[in-house]
């Protein structure tokens, strides 16, 4: 894992998440950052390899998750558009 890209790895799921704006989509992979580590911070808690399984999978699942979340929330910001305008 220490040469894994783990912010390659959530720039690459926002855009598969639909995230198409470059600076968009970094200040999303802030966001699940910051999710991942700080407010929760569930990521690294009470982790045991014997128990939970690779880190790797835990990761994934939390990106995952942290990337759906994120992008329902840019949705709801979005102002709705009057059908044919924009």
């Amino acid at each position: 894992m220490r040469e894994f890209d783990f912010v390659g790895y959530i720039l690459a799921a926002l855009r598969n998440g639909g995230i198409t704006d470059q600076g968009e989509r970094e200040e999303a992979a802030h966001d699940v950052v910051v999710h991942l580590l700080v407010r929760p911070g569930q990521l690294f808690a009470g982790y045991d390899p014997a128990a939970n399984g690779p880190m790797e999978g835990r990761f994934r699942v939390a990106v995952q998750n942290a990337v759906r979340n994120v992008v329902r929330t840019l949705r709801r910001q979005e102002p709705f558009r009057a059908i044919g305008s924009g």
